[in-house]
């Protein structure tokens, strides 16, 4: 059970290398026959939003924390079907598709608008194409997150969720890396991002366990609402201790390790 192994979040990564190493299948088609491999992705996204959706309403999962307020009288209920809801859709790599075909496919334009040398997009596209991420991101952080989790907004939420938000983040970084990002662009690469952009992997193995413990003490104390100044007061927390704890695990491990391997390959390039 990846809740009683140290340092679970990890899953992320064996999901991750087990796309990788489908992509080459999609890219070949990409490389041969461009329409049939957009065609593949197509169905293999669709097909993980369909099996998010059709698994939750089958055993009437929880869509992930956010129906906790909701169950904190039957606690038991909710962490049983949290637990199913992890192991049938959390942490499965068909159910994370969506997310990596979006990715796959904003790359593999983005390539060919490269080699074509295709111009920047008109100011009428650019207007809807933020219009349009606006509403995908208020679906997303809004309708999903507020009001009763029915069946049917749980389904939705699994189903879909991944993939519209990866839709939001696909139009970012394509305006950005095109050049027409404006504001935007420039916010993203301020330079005091520059250092904690450095610590991201530290900070990805620490910031699960401090987020669990405020989970836990949440449940001990019996907290019913999620209020915006308890989110608040959460995530400035989290995100001060994870930046420092990575920062001495940085300091102390990666950055000697890597200096490391960097001596060792340099001798061998000799």
């Amino acid at each position: 059970m990846p809740f009683l192994q140290c340092l679970s979040h990890n899953w992320y990564l064996s999901v991750d290398m087990q796309l990788y190493l489908m992509s080459p299948l999609f890219m070949v088609a990409l490389l041969r026959r461009r329409r049939l491999g957009y065609i593949l992705m197509a169905l293999c996204i669709c097909g993980s939003s369909f099996y998010n959706f059709a698994i939750t309403v089958m055993y009437d999962l929880v869509d992930s924390e956010l129906s906790f307020p909701y169950y904190v009288d039957n606690i038991e209920l909710y962490l049983e079907r949290f637990m199913h809801y992890h192991e049938s859709i959390y942490l499965k790599p068909h159910t994370r598709m969506s997310s990596y075909f979006v990715g796959l496919t904003l790359g593999h334009y983005l390539w060919k608008r490269g080699i074509s040398k295709e111009k920047s997009n008109s100011k009428i596209t650019l207007f809807f194409g933020w219009i349009i991420t606006a509403a995908l991101l208020w679906i997303c952080l809004y309708v999903f997150y507020f009001g009763e989790p029915t069946l049917l907004r749980r389904a939705l939420y699994n189903g879909t969720s991944d993939f519209l938000f990866s839709c939001v983040v696909a139009w970012i970084i394509f305006v950005c890396v095109t050049g027409q990002g404006g504001f935007v662009n420039n916010l993203l690469s301020f330079g005091c991002f520059m250092p904690l952009s450095r610590l991201s992997y530290c900070a990805y193995l620490i910031h699960y366990p401090l987020i669990l413990r405020y989970f836990l003490t949440s449940l001990e104390e019996g907290l019913a609402k999620w209020t915006f100044n308890l989110m608040s007061y959460i995530f400035l927390h989290v995100t001060f201790w994870t930046y420092l704890l990575a920062f001495l695990t940085s300091l102390l491990i990666e950055v000697p390790v890597s200096r490391l391997f960097q001596c060792f390959s340099n001798k061998t390039v000799k």
